[in-house]
């Protein structure tokens, strides 16, 4: 990948500012996926099943052109106005996006401070649903709509609150649909659909941060969220709960540095878990083209097994020392994860369809043998009680 990025401050008088920037990007790019997967499934046969295998290849010169424009005001000692755009061009999907942003600021009399927020976001599909063989070529940008209240204010000279609120509305949504009945009764229906700008959902929420200063060697901070997230894949789906959805996370941290040169961290998290979602929206990696994040397994698999983390909590320690090597800052480290040992898990469910199949089956004293209750779900262990150790050298 190739780029030149440019991001210009003007300020014009005391009261403006001025700051335009741009990204110029240039990606030749060659992708090869293989897979193959079983034409059906059928438990009560002892022949090996048939299997199909795919081959895409394809390459693409990607060229993104990026820019955007912001202005900020200060017309009144107690009120700021940043009014922006930014403009996106991808030649994969030949269309300019035009995201308009901007945001209000009051300080009120009793020194806190009050913003309202509103930014249009786009993002490109990813490359693979556009180039591989049944991509779909006219696909466009997915669009969200932030909406957001923040609320800052000092309750003392060492201590500092902050509220805020939500709503996320997104539109466009890249999906597609996965027909597990064609995939385990073995019909002539396809199993997928194609790729369409069909998807919406919402993403609603709060969040509340106290962070306290003792003194110079102590601070702490605590924080509380939650989200309520519903998504539907096509026009004619119900609304579901989705990725993250009714979780409330809590978080304590505290720090303290004895000398200058040492420093002691500890953070407690609980999360009440989260709504089963497809496996293949956790395990993902980012797409350097198009800055979204690429499922490293297929639909088909993802749809298969659904993952629901349960309520979770853990406590991390962090030990740092810092020093002068050749003169050079080097910092050496111990992190130790989970101090309690708590056995936090991964559930992954199975459709009906799969439970009844292998209940059918024969094959009763192999799933015995491993464990596993088709009817429920599989647990599959988090990180536990762990000590790393690494050293930093900056230079």
């Amino acid at each position: 990948m190739y780029t030149l990025r440019e991001d210009v401050s003007y300020r014009l008088t005391p009261e403006f500012q001025m700051e335009p920037g741009f990204l110029l990007a240039f990606s030749p790019c060659k992708s090869r996926t293989h897979t193959a997967s079983p034409e059906t499934i059928d438990f009560e046969e002892e022949a090996e099943p048939s299997w199909t295998r795919k081959f895409d290849e394809f390459s693409y010169p990607f060229r993104r052109t990026e820019g955007y424009l912001q202005a900020r005001y200060d017309p009144l000692s107690f009120l700021s106005l940043a009014l922006g755009v930014r403009l996106d061009y991808l030649n994969l999907t030949d269309e300019l996006s035009i995201q308009p942003r901007g945001s209000l600021s009051f300080t009120l009399p009793t020194t806190s401070t009050l913003r309202l927020a509103y930014g249009r976001y786009e993002r490109s599909p990813l490359a693979y649903q556009v180039l591989k063989a049944d991509g779909n070529r006219d696909l466009k940008s997915s669009v969200t709509e932030h909406y957001i209240m923040e609320l800052e204010h000092e309750l003392s000279a060492q201590t500092e609150l902050k509220f805020a609120v939500y709503y996320k509305d997104m539109q466009k949504l890249v999906t597609r649909s996965v027909n597990l009945d064609a995939f385990f009764d073995d019909s002539d229906d396809a199993v997928t659909t194609g790729y369409f700008n069909q998807g919406t959902g919402f993403v609603s929420g709060a969040e509340i941060f106290l962070r306290h200063r003792v003194s110079e060697k102590f601070f702490g901070w605590l924080s509380y969220a939650y989200t309520h997230a519903e998504r539907r894949e096509t026009p004619d789906d119900t609304y579901k709960p989705f990725l993250f959805d009714n979780t409330h996370i809590l978080s304590i941290v505290a720090n303290y540095s004895p000398t200058t040169k040492t420093e002691i961290g500890a953070k407690w998290q609980y999360s009440s878990g989260t709504t089963a979602v497809p496996l293949n929206s956790l395990i993902t990696i980012q797409d350097l083209v198009t800055v979204g994040m690429h499922p490293l397994i297929s639909d088909v698999a993802g749809a298969i097994l659904s993952t629901e983390f349960p309520a979770y909590h853990r406590l991390d320690l962090r030990f740092k020392y810092k020093r002068t090597f050749w003169g050079l800052p080097v910092t050496a480290f111990t992190e130790i994860w989970n101090v309690y040992n708590r056995q936090n898990k991964i559930r992954l469910r199975f459709p009906d369809k799969f439970a009844e199949a292998i209940e059918a089956s024969e094959f009763e004293t192999d799933t015995e043998a491993l464990d596993i209750q088709v009817n429920e779900y599989l647990e599959i262990p988090q990180f536990p009680f762990t000590v790393s150790v690494g050293i930093i050298y900056e230079f």
